[in-house]
């Protein structure tokens, strides 16, 4: 997707260069939720603060964002892309950082423009084919149309929400709109402040300011789509807005329990994860003890689907966990070498259902912090979720709640190291 540049007047037009590394648009600092939540910085302030104008204030986040998190985050979209191989921007070539291929929680910045990126190349194609951008689904439709479909529809509708707008010149789609040209009109008026100081200053300050100026009126100066796209988030959950149960499909909610709770879909989704990351680390404080534990473990990556098992469903591992896995690197450093076959080969056949090169995937660190007892460490593995069962697969553990599909244990071997 062309980047935005500006004209003399401060108006949007497509950018054609750029360095940024994945999509070739331009660079810019990357954005944690802190950003929009916390500022601390006078830039960072005036960013959160412009952010927050620009998109209508709380109501305009709460009503804009739903659309937003639609394409980024749900599991129709994501079953669309794998459809069509776009694993990342860079179609079926299985290129890409696995953590930005990975789970909801690294789909930050590069991820988001990632996913925008190819939003842009299906509705493009859409376009082309069908003379509109929402085209509707046919009963005779192939799943590779439908897919292509349900992209478009729902990348078309960030342009109502003011994050892109169509050259009908060019035919392609470039970061432009009412939230961008808001923007770019916030910092032609800090830059204006600048200029003022520097008119009022003299020597090193003059010039000190009069660069500032030049920074604020540049497209440098205005953040990306992912930058947004983390605003949005960070925004929207912050005003207690509650995402729509297929935007948490990766964590599989059970309607029923859900509504039973009486909590918001988030609250209701980490406190679920919460009590399961709490069962394992207690179970395997007891294998630690006693080294004689025995489980079956199954992973999923983050393509997976949730209807059927499929290439990104690692087989059944039945495996012991003795004492010394559990020592840290130290044990993790024995697992690699090949003193436990049967992790090491579940770790190997985890790191592979992640799309891209999966070598160096596997490391020391990874392992050790896996097989510790930190909370942080004990839901994903290289962007896959998992789950254990110590009772010969008579019941399940899942580490995010929900459900897994019937068919994730009679497609996929059962592979023993006990």
């Amino acid at each position: 997707m062309d980047e935005y540049g500006l004209d003399a007047n401060g108006n949007f037009v497509p950018r054609e260069k750029g360095a940024h590394r994945i999509t070739g648009a331009p660079s810019f600092q990357l954005v944690s939720p802190a950003a929009f939540l916390s500022p601390t910085s006078a830039s960072g302030v005036h960013m959160a603060e412009t952010f927050l104008k620009c998109v209508g204030g709380r109501a305009g986040v709460l009503e804009k964002s739903p659309k937003v998190l639609e394409l980024l985050f749900s599991f129709d979209q994501l079953d669309a892309r794998a459809k069509l191989q776009y694993l990342d921007s860079n179609k079926g070539t299985g290129k890409g950082d696995p953590g930005r291929l990975g789970r909801i929680g690294t789909n930050a910045d590069y991820k988001s423009r990632e996913i925008f990126q190819i939003g842009a190349n299906v509705a493009g194609e859409v376009y082309e084919e069908y003379g509109r951008f929402d085209p509707p689904i046919l009963d005779n439709d192939e799943p590779h149309v439908v897919a292509k479909k349900t992209i478009s529809k729902a990348f078309f509708g960030l342009r109502d929400v003011g994050l892109v707008k169509w050259d009908d010149v060019k035919k392609t789609w470039y970061n432009g709109g009412d939230i961008f040209t808001c923007i770019s009109a916030e910092n032609h008026r800090r830059a204006d402040e600048f200029e003022a100081k520097a008119d009022a200053a003299s020597g090193n300050a003059k010039a000190s300011y009069r660069g500032t100026a030049t920074y604020w009126r540049s497209p440098d100066a205005i953040p990306t789509d992912g930058t947004l796209a983390v605003g949005f988030l960070a925004k929207y959950l912050e005003y207690d807005g509650d995402m729509n149960e297929n935007v948490y499909c990766w964590f599989g909610v059970d309607a029923t329990t859900h509504a039973a709770s009486g909590k918001s879909v988030r609250d209701f989704v980490m406190s679920e994860k919460k009590k399961n990351i709490k069962w394992r680390n207690d179970y395997f404080e007891e294998c630690k003890k006693s080294g004689k534990c025995v489980i079956w473990i199954q992973f999923r990556g983050p393509h997976g689907s949730q209807e059927s098992a499929d290439e990104f469903y690692t087989n059944i591992y039945k495996v012991q966990l003795d004492k010394w896995v559990f020592y840290g690197e130290t044990g993790a450093r024995r697992i690699l070498k090949g003193e436990h076959l049967g992790l090491k080969h579940l770790f190997e056949a985890a790191a592979s259902t992640v799309p891209g090169p999966t070598e160096g995937r596997v490391n020391v660190g990874n392992v050790a912090h896996f097989l510790s007892l930190d909370e942080s460490y004990a839901s994903v593995y290289c962007g896959n979720d998992y789950r254990v069962s110590n009772d010969n697969m008579e019941s399940w553990h899942g580490l995010f709640p929900g459900p897994w599909p019937e068919n994730a244990v009679s497609k996929k071997r059962v592979i023993s190291y006990v």
